[in-house]
């Protein structure tokens, strides 16, 4: 008769869930309703940039479901004029026109401001889902926001009118017949306060302003003799859901890298402004909190096919390497298509730990040091270099209080003189950050507030003691 023992005694016991008969879920109390709302613009949709506010309910806000539907038609110029376009103009938008048409984005809560991008919110996009999503997902769902494969014969920043991806793109602006039309897109809204899973608290209200991109950045047209082409707003509105719970916000440590041709970058009609290319690079590093990615330096020689390391690097650092999913990118397309982005996941662990634990805080510069196997061209008046485009995940917090009524018990003088206040009241427009400070004497911690005055610039900000405030 043979005995079971276990392997550690201190090992828990278990059962199968196949014998779980009577357990059951637990219930979720938390939440009693929930809906979406349709958010419109509170400026007319030809007038850039558009204002979005959320006002304050006793409601939570989910940001992570909030999306942005816009309707687009293409127009071009002729005799002075912008007119419809015809079945002979071979135009089509950008990829993922949903994400890409917009250049920036500034998000405030009860007054203060919590986000704002650096003009390159549509490379942010495309380094998110290019490298991030899966095949299956790029060929399905993502078309909702204008995603379509160029495919593997993709090998230059110029249209290729011909490819799978611009035809399907193309196709959107003109029906059966070739007559135009418009289209509908839904995206979400892809800033790093919208990208975490927490509810935000209630009777806080949300100001979102949106710029696009220009029409030379969208719109795509292969040949030299085409005609200027205008993209059209006809409609625009958030959706966003409302419900009950909160919590902190947490994004990962993690930085993406990739180069675009210069001119790309500015924006031309026979170029795409999303091809990533190598430029024959030799070795990238970055320098963090002291820190150097990677340890062993690249020696990387593109045009030979040495960069096997820094392809495999990028896999493993958003997730894929040695995994069942893919996205999409092949070594080829990665040198040769488009696709050159460069990863470094800058945690302690070099791994992500997900939303249940951040990581120790590292002060300290950051710096990237990239070398080239040719120098840059001297004495060309017509060269440019190319455009780096970087993208940071920094791990953070965000405490958000609702609006305060605080002011001063007893107002400092300021200069040089302030504009006039009448009875030398003060009055705090917002309170930016705090701080714990330590009197070296008596030992004793006082918190302080950044303040925002009222009629005041941000040159005349001041810190003031919690119980100086009322």
């Amino acid at each position: 008769m043979s005995i079971h023992q276990k392997i550690d005694r201190d090992s828990g016991n278990a059962i199968t869930n196949a014998l779980s008969f009577f357990e059951t879920p637990s219930t979720n109390v938390s939440i009693s309703s929930s809906s979406f709302i349709e958010l419109l613009t509170l400026n007319p949709v030809n007038i850039t940039p558009y204002h979005f506010k959320i006002h304050a309910t006793t409601n939570y806000i989910d940001l992570a479901k909030c999306y942005i539907f816009t309707e687009l038609r293409i127009k071009k110029e002729k005799d002075g004029k912008l007119v419809d376009i015809e079945k002979d103009d071979n135009v089509s938008p950008v990829q993922l026109i949903g994400h890409t048409i917009w250049k920036n984005c500034r998000i405030s809560i009860n007054g203060t401001q919590v986000f704002e991008g650096n003009s390159l919110m549509a490379y942010k996009s495309i380094f998110d889902y290019e490298l991030t999503y899966p095949q299956s997902v790029k060929d399905s769902y993502l078309s909702v926001a204008g995603y379509y494969d160029d495919g593997p014969t993709q090998t230059y920043s110029g249209i290729d009118a011909n490819g799978y991806g611009v035809k399907s793109r193309k196709a959107l602006f003109l029906d059966e017949e070739g007559k135009p039309r418009s289209t509908q897109f839904m995206a979400k809204l892809d800033v790093d306060i919208c990208n975490q899973p927490r509810y935000l608290v209630n009777q806080c209200e949300v100001d979102i302003e949106l710029l696009p991109n220009e029409s030379k950045f969208l719109l795509s047209a292969p040949w030299d003799t085409a005609p200027t082409y205008h993209l059209e707003v006809l409609a625009l509105r958030i959706e966003q859901n409302s419900m009950l719970t909160y919590g902190w916000i947490k994004f990962h440590g993690e930085l993406y890298w990739g180069m675009v041709a210069n001119a790309d970058f500015v924006g031309q009609q026979r170029t795409t402004p999303f091809f990533f290319q190598n430029f024959n690079l030799r070795d990238i590093s970055i320098t963090a909190g002291g820190v150097t990615f990677p340890t062993a330096p690249y020696s990387l020689d593109f045009p030979n096919g040495k960069y096997a390391r820094i392809y495999h690097d990028m896999q493993e650092a958003i997730g894929y390497a040695g995994t069942l999913e893919s996205n999409g990118i092949s070594m080829f397309r990665y040198a040769n298509g488009g696709f050159c982005f460069f990863v470094f996941n800058l945690t302690n662990s070099q791994e992500d730990n997900g939303p249940e634990m951040f990581d120790l805080i590292k002060n300290g510069a950051t710096s990237v040091k990239m070398t080239f196997n040719k120098p840059v061209p001297k004495g060309v008046p017509s060269f440019k270099p190319p455009n780096i485009e970087i993208n940071s995940n920094l791990s953070e917090m965000l405490n958000l209080r609702p609006p305060s009524n605080r002011g001063l018990v007893t107002p400092p003088p300021r200069l040089p003189t302030p504009p006039p206040i009448i009875e030398g009241q003060y009055e705090v427009k917002s309170i930016l950050t705090s701080r714990i400070v330590r009197h070296l004497r008596s030992g004793i911690e006082i918190r302080q507030f950044l303040i925002k005055w009222k009629n005041y610039s941000y040159q005349e900000l001041t810190w003031e003691d919690e119980n100086n405030l009322i």
